[in-house]
């Protein structure tokens, strides 16, 4: 409960204390898999613009449940979702330009693919390319950053979800 009220603290979002409990409760496996609760609850809050009750937070937590079928995506369709929504080649992806227009959808692949799957950032960098582990980590977390505060990039990063889970 404490590493999630800090978090919550962080995102400057106000949670009852039952709803930090329920979510400690449900949420077990790792301190990545409790942020990563909070940070979709809160993100899914903000986009629908609703409050993160008790009732609410049972009924994200439900559908937010990891499930085998998280397990099992590839993460070359991971790459494809990611390159077909932002217009680009998966090459581009794997390439080196710094272009904006390639490295935030390059970005965006490093987050989903550490975030919602679970791979360690060494093995996305020889997904990527070859980039070193420090490389993805700073991806990721970049993305992680932006995406409570930039409402267009948590939309993208939203669909290309839907795209990739669906």
């Amino acid at each position: 409960m404490a590493i999630l009220a800090s978090k919550a603290d962080e995102m400057h979002v106000g949670l009852e204390d039952a709803v930090l409990e329920l979510i400690a409760k449900r949420v077990q496996r790792n301190v990545r898999e409790l942020e990563g609760s909070l940070n979709r609850m809160v993100a899914y809050s903000q986009m629908m613009n609703v409050d993160l009750t008790l009732d609410t937070t049972e009924r994200l937590l439900n559908d937010f449940k990891p499930d085998q079928a998280r397990d099992s995506i590839d993460p070359q369709r991971i790459l494809s979702e990611v390159a077909t929504y932002f217009g680009i080649k998966v090459d581009d992806l794997l390439a080196r330009s710094r272009k904006r227009t390639v490295s935030v959808p390059r970005q965006v692949a490093m987050y989903l693919l550490i975030h919602e799957i679970g791979l360690p950032p060494t093995q996305v960098g020889r997904l990527l390319g070859g980039r070193d582990h420090s490389t993805i980590i700073h991806g990721a977390g970049k993305i992680n950053g932006e995406i409570n505060e930039d409402t267009e990039l948590r939309h993208d990063v939203q669909a290309i979800k839907e795209s990739i889970f669906a």
